[in-house]
């Protein structure tokens, strides 16, 4: 139709009949007008964005990603193992004298993985905020021999102390480890510190990011999810429900979370690209148990011919099982006052509370 219409003899006319031309340029108008695509349009409410963002948000992303770190800890553990009819009990943990009761001793360590985010560099000191989970470890660990027939006492089997624990990150390795500086388990937020030996060649990356408020959240306002899940570090988008679940903000998001993720950044947008704002950092996913039948933990399990019935001995094995897209979000309403609640505490380890979330160095 469009190559038809530019067969008539408009030009041959010259013009003769302006109507006839007008008619022509109007059907040539609105077919180029009709192709083009319609651009979904962001409203300026001051409210979180709902709906995708129509910019692109790449360039930004990448600069704050370079503050978004892996974090990974470790604590070492010596224990001693005790026979039963040695009758250890706890009071007597208080004392040395446990030790002489012993039968072996042995060395183990735990460890775990997450993510971490520089909130505060300045001189040689870093600050760095993650969660809880991914950093507490007890210091003592204590199993107990099960309870039998006429016993009134449990005794115990082994006893494990702490000995130490280092917290760092892959790409900052100089000096010590992290030093826990405030750690709310209820929360499950943690601020860490260190200061290097030497102040570094390069600008440390800060989250310069403007702080915005969980409680504005809305069912279905979108956010950014950072962070390090199986020690990639990833972004990933999710879906805010159940904003304002509690008194401190906290909310879920739909966001897929594996292992690592704990501590990552969740960032909403205000009307539009670049208005980036940090919402709260994610905790947690909502995971089950269940109970399978393993074989013997003895067993090679690679010598086992599938189409052979196995007959050895069976056990009972408690397995996770991680309901993915069922994440929760500590709010930065709540982050804040946990930094406020602690600002004595931080500012007696050398960091000026006035800088945290600040890019000046």
């Amino acid at each position: 139709m469009f190559r038809r219409i530019l067969k008539f003899p408009l030009i041959n006319n010259n013009m003769k009949n302006p109507f006839y031309a007008l008619a022509v340029i109007s059907l040539i108008y609105l077919s180029c007008s009709s192709t083009s695509p319609k651009h979904a349009t962001v409203s300026s409410d001051g409210k979180y964005d709902s709906e995708f963002p129509t910019k692109s948000s790449s360039k930004v992303l990448e600069q704050l990603s370079e503050s978004v770190k892996r974090i990974s800890s470790i604590a070492f553990y010596d224990g001693y193992i005790f026979p039963k009819e040695n009758k250890v009990m706890k009071t007597e943990i208080l004392s040395e004298s446990y030790i002489n009761k012993a039968v072996k001793s042995f060395s183990f360590n735990n460890s775990a993985a997450g993510t971490a985010t520089i909130i505060y560099a300045k001189k040689k000191r870093i600050g760095i905020l993650t969660c809880a989970h991914v950093v507490d470890y007890p210091d003592t660990v204590i199993t107990f021999y099960p309870l039998e027939e006429g016993d009134t006492i449990r005794y115990i089997e082994t006893y494990s102390l702490k000995k130490r624990q280092r917290n760092f990150l892959v790409d900052l390795p100089q000096g010590d480890g992290f030093e826990i500086l405030a750690i709310d388990h209820d929360l499950d937020v943690a601020l860490l510190g260190k200061e290097l030996l030497f102040p570094s060649f390069s600008k440390t990356p800060i989250l310069n990011l403007p702080l915005g408020s969980a409680k504005d959240l809305q069912w279905g306002s979108f956010v950014y999810v950072m962070g390090w899940p199986k020690g990639q570090k990833m972004v990933t988008r999710g879906i805010v429900s159940n904003p304002n679940r509690d008194q401190k903000h906290s909310f879920l998001i739909d966001a897929l979370f594996n292992r690592g993720f704990s501590g990552g950044i969740i960032i909403a947008i205000r009307d539009g690209i670049p208005n980036l704002e940090l919402v709260g950092i994610v905790s947690s996913v909502s995971a089950s148990f269940e109970q399978i039948l393993v074989p013997e933990a003895e067993q090679d399990v690679s010598k086992f011919d599938p189409r052979l019935p196995y007959s050895g001995e069976n056990f009972i094995k408690n397995q996770q099982k991680i309901d993915y897209g069922i994440t929760f979000g500590i709010s930065i309403d709540a982050v804040r006052r946990f930094l406020n609640d602690n600002r004595e505490t931080i500012e007696s380890k050398g960091f000026e509370f006035s800088n945290f979330f600040s890019d000046s160095q």
